[in-house]
């Protein structure tokens, strides 16, 4: 049996995963984010985890690490673009910071992500044998035992140097009689080089254990076919746990609407919450209507959003902003500054409406009401309509409150230095808008898991 694009397993994506998840990271400071390759990786677990309950827990741990991941990478981008450029500081609390973040990223990799590489190995293991994989039978269970030491290696070394700054504070109290911490970019180094060599000997490893599998023929075919036989069928269940999964991102994504600020810095610029969006649609894949123009938009509000970060970072390296009340050409810029800041919040918004406006064209073509019994079609027809027509009414009220937020949004960000109260405003209509558009995806959600239930249909009395 050959089976269609659909039944397809999607492995291609395990391999980019794990490059990503097992480069090393010193300083606490990672050039790739873990959360990009755990998306990956759950990606390639999406339908593989219908075939096995160990990989079904892997599916469920490895979307937990995204949400550790992305908190870790958030605590990374304050501390190193934000606490960092903030005045009067301890010059040792950065360093601090650094080490509190490296000790908690690597206690958070060894407790929950060790865990979900075993499952993923073992569920792998436990597949192959099942289904005629001789010849890669005992390579996966060897697998789980290598990537063990790995992680807890990798995380225990790259913590290591940070604790050096302890060494300072003994030494400014007289406890020892020397400070480490002026070296710490020599440990750096040494742990780095430590870092690669055991990143080459693990990739070559798992790359050759990725090809055995992917290149087994047999072995793919059976599990597709099984895929296609088992699964495929379910179309509202797999509609529904796309939707699940793609929700979050959605939810989180929008909560980029409200302008948080230190010291006039834009703390999480928009630049995030667009490629949480872009992530969110597509995890829902082709059952999210005009995928393609809201993932053209999400690049061109990308692209605006990072120009808009070079041009913040420009000005704050020359200028500051209390200048701007009296130097005429740091005036001139942070009017510019604001115009910006202005248009990407109105891009925001309106990336937002276009995205309620496909939630609105995917309710009218897949949310339904369904009544057995005399009748039921003509029931169940009425009752679609009605259910219809009152998340139609939801989703023009969360488009009209994201638009008045991008009214409050402008006005606030240009009158942030007049009228510094005004924030409290946007960021209070801000906030009721992301409370109505997340109620409105989990009430969609809960109404396709009922539909996705053994028996999607109402009592009649």
């Amino acid at each position: 049996m050959q089976p269609n694009a659909k039944g397809r397993l999607s492995l291609k994506t395990a391999l980019p995963a794990m490059l990503i998840l097992a480069h090393p990271v010193i300083g606490f400071y990672d050039i790739l984010p873990d959360a990009v390759g755990y998306l990956l990786l759950c990606v390639s677990l999406m339908r593989l985890s219908d075939l096995n309950e160990r990989l079904s827990d892997a599916l469920g741990q490895f979307k937990r690490m995204i949400w550790i991941s992305l908190g870790i990478f958030i605590l990374q981008y304050y501390v190193h673009h934000v606490l960092s450029g903030v005045g009067k500081l301890n010059p040792y609390e950065v360093p601090t910071m650094v080490l509190l973040g490296a000790f908690a990223s690597s206690v958070l990799q060894i407790c929950f992500a060790l865990p979900a590489y075993r499952n993923f190995f073992l569920g792998m293991e436990a597949l192959v044998t099942r289904h005629g994989g001789e010849e890669l039978q005992g390579k996966s269970e060897r697998m789980a035992r290598r990537t063990g030491v790995f992680v807890v290696l990798s995380a225990v070394l790259s913590a290591l140097p940070e604790l050096s700054v302890l060494t300072t504070f003994e030494f400014q109290e007289e406890k020892l009689p020397f400070d480490w911490y002026p070296f710490i970019g020599l440990f750096r180094a040494m742990v780095l080089m430590v870092l690669i060599v055991l990143f080459l000997v693990w990739i070559v490893r798992y790359v050759r254990w990725w090809r055995a599998l992917v290149r087994d023929a047999l072995l793919m075919e059976t599990l597709e076919a099984r895929y296609a036989a088992e699964v495929l069928p379910c179309t509202d269940m797999l509609t529904m746990r796309r939707f699940r999964f793609a929700v979050v991102f959605l939810a989180l994504g929008s909560s980029f609407v409200l302008n948080l600020r230190i010291e006039q810095q834009n703390l999480f610029p928009s630049v995030f919450g667009v490629v949480l969006i872009a992530v969110g649609v597509l995890i829902f894949g082709e059952d999210m209507p005009q995928k393609k123009q809201l993932l053209l938009l999400s690049a061109f509000l990308g692209a605006v959003s990072i120009g808009q970060l070079l041009f913040n970072g420009y000005y704050t390296r020359y200028y500051s902003y209390e200048e701007s009340g009296w130097d005429l050409e740091a005036s001139r810029l942070f009017f510019e500054l604001r115009l910006t800041e202005m248009v990407e919040a109105l891009l925001f918004a309106f990336l937002l409406c276009e995205l309620l406006r496909a939630l609105l064209s995917f309710v009218q073509e897949r949310v339904y009401e369904r009544y057995g019994g005399e009748e039921g079609n003509e029931v169940s027809r009425r009752a679609t309509e009605r259910l219809q027509k009152k998340f139609r009414t939801r989703i023009y009220a969360t488009v009209a409150l994201f638009c008045v937020s991008a009214i409050c949004s402008m006005t606030e960000i240009f009158f942030q230095m007049e009228c510094p109260w005004m924030w409290w405003v946007a960021t209070a209509v801000g906030a009721v808008a992301i409370g109505c558009f997340v109620s409105l995806l989990y009430a969609v959600l809960d109404h396709l898991s009922w539909q996705a239930s053994d028996v999607p249909m109402h009592k009649r009395d």
